[in-house]
Order: structure tokens, then sequence, then C-alpha cells
């Protein structure tokens, strides 16, 4: 016969009535509660085992003689076992007599209910600390914040994808939240009658689904070198690629250049929602790498999408000159740091970003990007 087992709490920690109700029925079942770890509960069966009850005492916000407040209980019937969350001393009946800890229903459900804001704004309280920490992280690391239309757009875009499951879990959260909340202002927590095994099962398995779609959202957003793939050609496949090349631009530099088609392949790939989006580049193959010539090319879901895009990266561009590129509502030629830039938006769809560092230029290359 099984001697030790671990369980994992399946209530809140201010539904108190429902977990003693837990622990009395493992009682019941001959289990004796030794430790808590987290929300792990630790359980041993004894040869002698009698039955117990258990009971929760809330702990208030500041405490002066902790020692002296469970020798209290002790001599009242009850043997302090262990302490859940920092706040709930958990103890056991040591005697058929021990008198009752908590006995004044509204005392307690006010003494739960203020355990319970405080308990949340801490919690949230945390979390906010926790995200305004990511975010000034990622600041510091990087200087600057992606843009919006940007960042749907790279590799990490996808991370759209995770919003529904972020939201989804947070609407479970707050729902059982509010349930909580409406149940130990409500019900009579004195009679210890919430729990059953089918609703401590149904808890379990609402929050197991919060926190398998939390890690899924966290290990999705860790990944963002899933969204792309290189694939490098000795000579290029035209027919893969209908956009100019470097030999469009300068045919005597397209002497011996590597080829490089990075495809967008999840979830922004042909196959994805938000865009189908290639990157094309030609570079040196000897010494240092050097970009002279690339195309970034994004075939966007919506005209919205593209349109924002475009306009967010002309709005980092104030040298930006409008030119004409027939077949393209809007384009746009700059200079940056030796190097020429050309900004195409058809007025639909699809935008095209071009950038070259070269022997020709550019801007004398415009009818080679028109679309007939």
């Amino acid at each position: 016969m099984e001697k030790e087992k671990k369980l994992l709490l399946p209530y809140d920690a201010c539904e108190i009535d429902a977990i003693e109700g837990w622990l009395d029925e493992q009682a019941r079942d001959g289990w004796r509660l030794e430790s808590v770890d987290g929300m792990h509960f630790y359980f041993t069966r004894p040869d002698d085992a009698t039955l117990t009850r258990y009971r929760i005492d809330i702990l208030p916000k500041k405490v002066p003689d902790l020692a002296e407040r469970r020798a209290t209980f002790d001599d009242l019937g009850w043997e302090y076992i262990a302490t859940l969350f920092d706040n709930l001393d958990i103890y056991a009946a040591a005697r058929p007599d021990a008198v009752e800890i908590n006995t004044d229903e509204e005392l307690l459900r006010q003494t739960v209910k203020s355990y319970y804001r405080r308990r949340n704004l801490k919690t949230y309280g945390i979390l906010l600390l926790v995200l305004l920490a990511i975010y000034l992280l990622r600041y510091l690391l990087f200087g600057e914040f992606t843009p919006f239309y940007t960042y749907l757009l790279s590799s990490r875009g996808y991370i759209v994808w995770l919003v529904p499951l972020w939201a989804l879990a947070f609407i479970i959260g707050l729902v059982l939240d509010s349930r909580i909340y409406k149940g130990v202002s409500n019900r009579m927590l004195l009679h210890r009658e919430f729990h059953t095994p089918q609703r401590a099962t149904t808890r379990k398995v609402l929050r197991y689904t919060v926190w398998i779609m939390l890690l899924v959202a966290v290990l999705l957003n860790g990944h963002s070198n899933l969204a792309a793939k290189d694939i490098e050609h000795p000579t290029f496949p035209h027919e893969d690629y209908p956009f100019p090349t470097l030999a469009d631009i300068s045919p005597q530099e397209d002497n011996g250049y590597k080829y490089t088609l990075r495809e967008q392949t999840f979830p922004l790939s042909r196959y994805g929602w938000l865009s189908t989006s290639l990157t094309f580049a030609q570079q040196q193959e000897a010494g240092d790498i050097q970009w002279v010539y690339a195309l970034d090319y994004h075939d966007t879901k919506w005209r919205w999408l593209a349109k924002g895009y475009a306009n967010e990266l002309l709005r980092q561009q104030d040298d930006a000159e409008a030119v004409t590129v027939e077949g393209y509502e809007s384009a746009h030629y700059w200079q940056d740091s030796g190097e020429e830039h050309l900004l195409l938006w058809d007025g639909e769809k699809r935008v095209v970003e071009v950038t070259y560092s070269g022997e020709a230029s550019l801007r004398q290359a415009l009818p080679v990007f028109a679309i007939p």
C-alpha cells in the first residue's frame, strides 16, 4: 500500500473552507499532512492514523509575536503543521476536543476578503513590474523600441498569433478570480461544504489550461529564429524571384557574388495570414561580408498593414525624396551612410525595400523596378 504522496493544491489560497474540506477528506482516507512546498502538499499514511481535522489561520499583515500566536493555538488543541504562501498557517487537531479556531462567520468572511484583496494587489503589482522591467531591459539592450508595423513584419511578428492565447488565458483567470471572490463573499465558510472531488478536478484542469497556454506563449516568444530560413544559390533561379537583381542595376558588379534568398516560413510565410515575406541579397564572397544589394518584399494580408508599414519607414527618414516608379503609388529614395535606399508601395498590399551600395546609381536604375 502506498505510504507517501504529493498533491497539488486544487483551490485558490483564499478558499480556506475548500482547502480545509479537502484536507479533511485526505484525513478520512488515512492520510496525514506532513509539509507544504509552494502549492505541493506532502502526505504520509501512518499505520496508526487517527481521524483529525485541519484548520487554517489567516495571519494578519503584521504579527507581533508569531511564536506566541502558535503557542496559543497549541494550548487550544491544534498542532502547527506548515505555512502556505507565507501567511496561511495550517493546523491539525491534536485532540478530539480541540477548540475551533474560527467561530464567527462574518469575521472570517471579512478576513478572507481582506486577504484576497491584499494578495491580488501584490500579485498584479509584481506582474506589472515584471512587464515594465522587460520593456526597460529591451530598451537598454537595443536602444529603442521596434516600431509597431516593423515588428509585425519582422521575424518576431508571429507573436501576434499569441495575443488570442494570452487574452484567453487572461479571461479564464479573471473569470475564475471573479467566481472565487463571489463564492467566498456569499457562501457559509464555516460549513466547509464547498469542496467536492469533482470541483477539485475541474479547478485543476482550468489551472493547468492557463499554465499551458502561458507556457506555450513564452516558449514561442523565445524562438523567433524559427521564422526564417536562408537558401544560397550559386546561380539565381529567376523563376522563383520576379524582382530586379544586381545584374539589372550594375552588370559589371554581378561577378561571382553569392545569392541568398531568405524566406519567412513561420508564420509570416506564403501560408501565413499576415504577410508573404522574402529577403533577397547578394554579397561578396571574399573578406568581410559586405551586403551590396538587398531587397525586402512584403505581400501583406491587408492594405492597411502595407500602408502603415511604408508610412512608418518613411517617418524615420527626414530626407526621403519622392520619386516616380511605374506601377507604384508611392516611391521614395534616400541615402544613408554610403548606402542608397528605395521604398516602394503599390497602393494595395505590397511593399518593396531596396538597399544598394556599389559602383552604379540606384536612383538612375529606378526604371528596372517598374511594374509593367
